[in-house]
């Protein structure tokens, strides 16, 4: 089975190509949606994070806050490192184990959708590597639209990622997302449609 990482840059559209593949029954496991099951109650990340970080980041039902969370590990970068340290281990086993029920179900090809994965040198784990694409002055007017930040705010988040035209170079396939929804189907029916004709 080809195991294949989907990724792009903050307001690139990613999410929309995630959605999309998923119509057109491509199995695809989304890192964020495995983030948040491991962190509920109960759940494998839950007590560690918990006792690290203290009972000031939980809601009133005892469900994590993840903006409270994201408040303290944004603002300190060893905090980040600490629940990277919990998180990690635990949702490369999980997303492992994902991937090995798609291939055991005979699917010829599974998309990973996850956001920092040139950041975190993920490239060695897949067979290929798929950046939905936007040029940085798109990203930064979707941003304004969408997030309602400023210029500040926006430069600070995009600092914090590969820039979108390193990852470009990096990447084994692009599909750009510069126009309309119905010019960004399309290329990702073309990519789809040659990818699988190769299988």
């Amino acid at each position: 089975m080809k195991w294949i990482g989907l990724t792009g840059g903050i307001a690139t559209g990613k999410s929309t190509v995630s959605q999309l593949l998923r119509t057109r029954g491509v199995p695809l496991i989304d890192a964020d949606q495995v983030v948040h099951e491991i962190q509920a109650p109960g759940a494998e990340a839950y007590q560690a994070i918990v006792d690290h970080f203290d009972k000031g980041i939980l809601n009133n039902d005892g469900t994590i806050n993840r903006r409270a969370l994201g408040g303290i590990v944004f603002s300190d970068p060893t905090q980040l490192k600490a629940l990277e340290s919990i998180l990690h281990p635990i949702i490369y086993q999980k997303v492992e184990e994902k991937r090995r029920d798609l291939e055991a179900l005979g699917h010829k090809m599974a998309v990973y959708d996850v956001p920092l994965l040139y950041e975190k040198h993920l490239e060695p784990r897949f067979d290929d590597c798929v950046l939905v694409y936007a040029p940085k002055a798109l990203q930064v007017q979707r941003m304004k639209k969408r997030d309602q930040l400023s210029d500040e705010e926006i430069e600070k988040r995009l600092s914090q990622q590969l820039s979108i035209e390193e990852k470009k170079k990096r990447a084994d396939f692009v599909i750009e997302n510069s126009g309309s929804l119905e010019d960004l189907e399309k290329a990702v029916d073309t990519w789809l449609k040659n990818y699988q004709d190769q299988l």
